[in-house]
């Protein structure tokens, strides 16, 4: 969830970001045939299928990838096409997301890219003003009522270290804490953070 979460925050993207970028960058929600192959001697086409933010992230790698290609003054970038089905982007699960983001919590098996993908988001919102972007550095906290008796979520080894007991008071003042909490801090900056719109 927490991986999905990551990868969700980055369809919120805004698309003129894509748009100012050099290369030929299209979005068409309208279902249109794909003409015949051009020469690739003057740029290879590329076609993502959905709009969500596997489909807006991998356009995006895929216009920068395109301007720093050592070969990217001689030979035209080509062009970067963009489908989906929907009226607007992310129109499923890329636009449930809640918001949280971060470089830890992922399995094993996906933490390197995982820690790879904040890194990249991090660099997107920088590079389009963090205020702009939507994006705002976090604290992530643990409460648990004092009389709780089964295991906390998430897991004491959930976060880049292990949680940090802090005071009630810790928490922001939208909190209505009440006395009987345990507040303990799962991660800080910069390891997580937020996206609001």
């Amino acid at each position: 969830m927490h991986f999905m979460s990551f990868f969700l925050l980055l369809a919120l993207w805004r698309p003129r970001t894509l748009a100012s970028l050099t290369t030929d960058a299209t979005w068409s929600n309208v279902q249109q045939p794909i003409g015949p192959q051009r020469d690739v001697s003057t740029g290879d086409d590329t076609v993502i299928l959905g709009a969500g933010v596997i489909g807006l992230a991998s356009a995006y790698q895929l216009a920068l990838a395109h301007q720093e290609a050592p070969n990217a003054a001689s030979r035209p970038p080509g062009k970067i096409t963009v489908i989906e089905r929907a009226a607007h982007i992310s129109p499923a699960a890329s636009g449930q997301a809640t918001g949280g983001l971060g470089d830890f919590g992922f399995a094993s098996g996906v933490a390197d890219l995982g820690v790879l993908s904040y890194r990249l988001f991090q660099e997107i919102a920088s590079a389009n003003g963090m205020k702009d972007f939507g994006f705002s550095e976090s604290t992530i906290y643990r409460i648990v009522q004092d009389d709780f008796t089964g295991t906390p979520k998430p897991s004491e080894s959930w976060g880049p270290s292990p949680p940090v007991q802090q005071p009630v008071s810790a928490l922001p003042t939208w909190v209505q804490p009440k006395s009987h909490w345990t507040v303990q801090r799962m991660a800080e900056t910069p390891h997580a953070s937020h996206l609001y719109v």
